[in-house]
């Protein structure tokens, strides 16, 4: 219990200051609620803590730090935050120095870094093994001292806490010490660190494995990954490039599921990236040659083949769907990328996505209504990025055995304006719909409810499907817009001319030939930047997971997929449901 001062007693000589045997619980209810309490249990918590926080508990000081740090029922006040956690690391308290170096650094103003170091007191006594791995970082980035990678490991060394953190810092402090590059591989097998990633790495090819092994480790240790292709002819160069490439994807495919620090999606990334970079940056290598570079690569994954091939053939059903009934579509997202980058599916994808006119998705609904084998499926989903409810489209089999076997359909409107006023028109009636979803969201979630299920929530999306074409649309037709699926984030990805996409021209996408946008270069670089480029965590990102009782149910369903193709080739597919579907959309002219 920390001990009273005559400033905590009144003029009567009582003490008025909290039972600070009360602390650890508070504390704890402190770290619950921030945790998973609701939005107006974190605006409690200045209550909760400040009693013991006022006095003289650290613990206590550095929760009224995050309290401050993160808005909880106040201000966002970084100098403030600095200021309890500041408290805390003059106490004495390791975790309040922690926090107060990390606050630093995040707030970042003149002086801040160069006065890190003085919060170290005493540093060669610390033995904290979080205190010693920042002030490794101090040594190492130079914060408010000489540089010192040296002094940097040997406060690292013999440390038995190997996270990433301490990981990076001992990876870096070895390559600075001992060389980048070649030399980076003893650099670190030096300290025993990774030793299943190094053992992975041993094994590469001698022709490749110094090249890549260096490039993985500096990539982990935060440098750019010094990489150059060099040959004596255009071939040479693509050759060495798409084998490094390669050499990557099977490293990476086959440490799935196990992967380690070194050997990871986002460093494999970065290095794939460098190869991509070096080629761009040969002048013998021309646009087309960095096509061949991407359509070259594979999967070494039986399952993933065993599903494109299962995806391909329920392509070709639904392609042959959509010309019988004049439906339009065209293939979006991944799968355009696919056609455009591999000629086909990207080699570690697994689904497929399309774009389509809302009223040409009204017509699949018309015609799937009946329908034994197939339906379409229009789901709420909670956003993995931020929380929010949205919503898909897809058309799925109905036997469950098949669930992979599905196209992903975004939809899109047409606007009657496309210009600087149009977007703006667009961006306030998605802003509008956006807030009343995300308000009943909220709601949900403060009472513990799934918003998934909320009623409300699906009106609200039933509600715009039709609103959004009187309000935005009309006769004139200048751009298309996206309707539903995570209103106004991201909008160079949502909206577009109406000649980006219209009229249809077909792409080759593996087997099949495809109908894709006009100006499919346009919307990639909308979509993805670069598309010329690896993803930053390359084959780290499922829909399925593959079997081999899965590959088996697809196996199957192929086969299913083949006598629905037979039957459409006959004339004889869904009949009813497409009587419905013609006599619908007599009543309306075609768009």
């Amino acid at each position: 219990m920390a001990r009273t001062t005559p400033d905590d007693l009144t003029d009567d000589g009582t003490d008025e200051s909290p039972n600070q045997e009360g602390a650890p619980y508070a504390i704890k209810q402190f770290d619950a609620i921030r945790l998973k309490g609701t939005r107006e249990k974190k605006e409690g918590l200045m209550g909760l803590i400040e009693p013991y926080a006022t006095p003289s508990c650290p613990e206590a000081m550095v929760r009224m730090s995050v309290i401050y740090q993160n808005g909880y029922g106040v201000e966002h006040d970084l100098d403030k935050a600095i200021e309890w956690a500041r408290k805390a690391s003059d106490a004495g308290y390791e975790l309040g120095t922690s926090k107060l170096y990390d606050l630093l650094l995040l707030r970042n103003s003149p002086g801040d870094k160069e006065s890190i170091i003085g919060i170290f007191e005493n540093y060669d006594e610390i033995e904290s093994e979080y205190l010693k791995i920042r002030l490794a970082e101090a040594f190492l980035e130079g914060y408010g001292t000489e540089k010192n990678s040296s002094k940097a490991l040997g406060l690292l060394e013999g440390m038995k806490k190997k996270n990433v953190r301490w990981s990076k810092l001992t990876c870096k402090s070895m390559l600075e010490a001992y060389g980048i590059g070649p030399d980076a591989f003893d650099a670190i097998s030096m300290t025993g660190m990774f030793e299943s990633d190094l053992g992975s790495l041993k094994a590469l090819p001698s022709d490749c494995g110094e090249r890549l092994s260096a490039g993985l480790i500096t990539s982990f240790a935060g440098f750019e990954p010094d990489y150059c292709v060099s040959g004596g002819c255009p071939g040479d160069v693509l050759s060495v490039a798409r084998s490094d490439c390669q050499t990557l994807l099977d490293l990476l495919n086959s440490r799935h599921g196990g992967w380690g620090l070194l050997i990871s999606p986002q460093n494999v990334s970065k290095l794939l990236n460098a190869i991509v970079f070096s080629c761009k940056n040969d002048d013998s290598v021309s646009e087309k040659d960095l096509e061949s570079l991407f359509m070259g690569l594979d999967v070494d994954n039986k399952n993933l083949k065993i599903e494109h091939e299962g995806l391909y053939a329920f392509l070709s059903m639904f392609d042959k769907i959509c010309k019988t009934h004049d439906i339009r579509y065209f293939v979006s997202c991944g799968t355009l990328l696919g056609a455009c980058r591999h000629q086909g599916f990207i080699p570690w994808d697994d689904d497929v996505d399309l774009y389509m006119m809302h009223e040409d998705y009204e017509k699949l609904e018309t015609l799937m209504k009946n329908d034994k084998q197939l339906r379409t499926n229009n789901s709420l989903y909670r956003s993995l990025l931020d929380g929010g409810v949205n919503k898909a489209h897809q058309l799925v089999m109905k036997d469950k055995r098949y669930g992979c076997l599905r196209v992903g359909l975004i939809l899109y409107d047409y606007v009657r304006s496309s210009d600087e006023t149009g977007k703006e028109a667009y961006l306030t009636y998605m802003n509008n719909l956006r807030k009343e979803v995300d308000a009943f969201t909220q709601e949900d979630c403060d009472k513990n409810t799934n918003p998934l299920t909320d009623p409300r929530i699906e009106a609200v999306y039933r509600r715009s499907e039709k609103e959004f074409r009187i309000v935005l649309g009309g006769e004139e037709k200048e751009g298309v817009a996206l309707t539903m699926d995570n209103p106004v984030r991201h909008i160079d990805r949502k909206f577009f001319e109406y000649s980006d996409f219209f009229p249809l021209r077909n792409v080759r996408f593996g087997p099949l030939s495809l109908p894709g946008p006009n100006n499919p270069k346009k919307i990639l670089s909308s979509l993805y930047g670069d598309y010329m480029s690896f993803p930053p965590n390359t084959m780290d990102r499922v829909h399925f997971v593959i079997d081999d009782a899965t590959a088996e149910n697809i196996k199957n369903g192929i086969k299913a997929i083949r006598d629905l193709e037979e039957s459409i080739d006959r004339g004889r597919f869904n009949r009813n449901a497409a009587r419905t579907s013609c006599r619908s959309c007599s009543r309306r002219p075609r768009s």
